[in-house]
């Protein structure tokens, strides 16, 4: 009842907006058709094209977790960041095959104009359709809204009618609560109806076609009594656990044959597949970083070395890496060859770093050798940044939940660099910033994520800010 309903309004939501795309994209070829009549020759090109791009639609949306594909849970962030990505990848497709073919006849106005009219489409139908399936097909405030009842204490009945009023429970309303206790009912909002001796009569007289029982606490026995007391008298019986509010955290349930498990946070990169476009991106950069952009930059570096301070073009040191395991980083030397406690964290202005040394550092180009570290499969192009394991300890003592940066490989860039979070950590909240955004990229990878971060490191590269010492 409760699961089925919001799951087809999702599938129609789907097929409302597939249908329409294809009822736009073909009003927008007759339009074209009579303005610029070649384009009638060449109707093959553009069914190719039309394939090329409802192929990468149908991929978006089998590849999407079902986590962002429930528009009805979502937050407004989330919905846009769900409609650039439903725009992204077909647009990517399209361009990325109109690069390699050099389609010399397609209509590029055509092009655009499709492509604003899809975005502007998919941005509106994720935004507004739902709530408008929602209030047509199962609102709350309908005359056929199905009364349930709750059986729970006056903070977790709130709770749940709150829930219910965003809309994640579509086509009920809360007749009221029963609790074990006696007494008033505190004012929760919720009407108090008795307690559960009078579950019988209560659901005689509201007509109740479902019982919810609310983060259970009781024995085994007596939630399969109220199970098999609903299955007696036709009402529909379910377990709600807010499982969130409980262990303070975000928990991913999962359904593994006969057995449920939850899990503490979902691990994307965990998927094989996702594995393997991720290893291909991070193969692909690296040869062609390694081949074409380090043997230049090697020879500045070196000049610069000859100039400011002689000695070894590369740095080796030991990081950490995923799983704890530590492994030698490569990078250039910027600071002078002499013995130093590499412990202490490079700071603005620091003296170890040599004239020519803080121009390598503001621009990140020391770093370019970890791209070896990427090709041999120590790193990633993205990632959480590594530290040193003296480094570690410190941060964990800082930030308990530190450790957890470790389930993916270290990057040369990553999502809590991107967001202003690099330099010295010289307050505690700078470590704290830099875990939530590194298991935040953990918990929402994807491999759009990962070439958007890496387009916004090339632009903090080219004008780095003040943190890039």
């Amino acid at each position: 009842m409760f699961i089925e309903r919001p799951n087809g309004l999702l599938r129609f939501h789907v097929l409302i907006q597939g249908g329409i795309t294809l009822i736009l994209m073909g009003l927008v070829f007759l339009f074209f058709q009579v303005i610029q009549p070649q384009i009638h020759a060449e109707w093959m090109v553009y069914a190719k094209y039309a394939g090329i791009f409802y192929g990468a639609v149908l991929i978006e949306y089998i590849t999407r977790s079902r986590n962002r594909g429930n528009l009805f849970t979502l937050t407004d962030r989330r919905k846009f960041s769900l409609s650039q990505r439903q725009f992204t990848f077909p647009l990517v497709a399209v361009l990325g095959s109109l690069f390699l073919s050099g389609e010399p006849d397609l209509s590029r106005a055509l092009l655009i104009t499709w492509f604003a009219i899809y975005g502007g489409w998919v941005f509106w139908t994720n935004a507004q359709m739902p709530a408008l399936l929602s209030r047509w097909f199962y609102s709350t405030k309908r005359e056929d809204a199905a009364p349930v009842l709750l059986i729970a204490n006056a903070r977790d009945a709130r709770r749940f009618r709150t829930r219910v009023r965003k809309g994640e429970f579509q086509g009920i309303r809360v007749a009221g609560y029963v609790d074990f206790a006696q007494g008033d009912s505190e004012d929760c909002g919720v009407r108090k109806l008795g307690t559960i001796g009078d579950l019988d009569a209560i659901c005689a007289e509201q007509e109740v076609e479902g019982v919810i029982v609310v983060n259970a606490h009781w024995h085994d026995d007596i939630i399969l009594a109220l199970s098999q007391f609903c299955d007696h008298r036709s009402i529909r019986f379910m377990l709600y656990e807010d499982l969130t509010s409980r262990y303070g955290r975000k928990l991913v349930p999962h359904c593994l044959g006969s057995t449920d498990l939850v899990f503490t946070m979902p691990e994307p990169l965990e998927n094989p597949v996702n594995q393997m476009m991720k290893r291909v991106l991070d193969v692909g950069i690296a040869l062609v970083a390694l081949a074409f952009v380090l043997p230049p930059v090697a020879l500045m570096v070196s000049i610069i070395h000859r100039l400011h301070s002689p000695g070894p073009l590369f740095f080796v040191q030991r990081r950490t890496g995923r799983g704890g395991r530590s492994f030698p980083i490569v990078k250039f030397r910027t600071m002078t060859a002499a013995p130093r406690d590499e412990s202490v964290q490079a700071r603005k202005h620091d003296p170890r770093v040599f004239k020519g040394g803080a121009f390598l550092r503001r621009f990140s180009l020391d770093e370019l050798p970890q791209f070896y570290n990427v090709l041999v499969g120590d790193m990633s192009v993205v990632g959480p940044r590594p530290h040193l394991p003296s480094h570690d300890e410190i941060f964990t003592n800082v930030s308990k939940n530190y450790p957890v940066r470790r389930f993916a490989k270290p990057g040369i860039t990553g999502l809590a660099q991107v967001k202003g979070c690099r330099g010295e950590a010289i307050h505690p909240r700078d470590v704290r910033n830099r875990v939530r955004w590194d298991i935040a990229y953990i918990r929402q990878w994807s491999i759009l994520l990962d070439i958007g971060i890496i387009f916004m490191t090339v632009k903090e590269a080219i004008a780095p800010s003040e943190r890039a010492y």
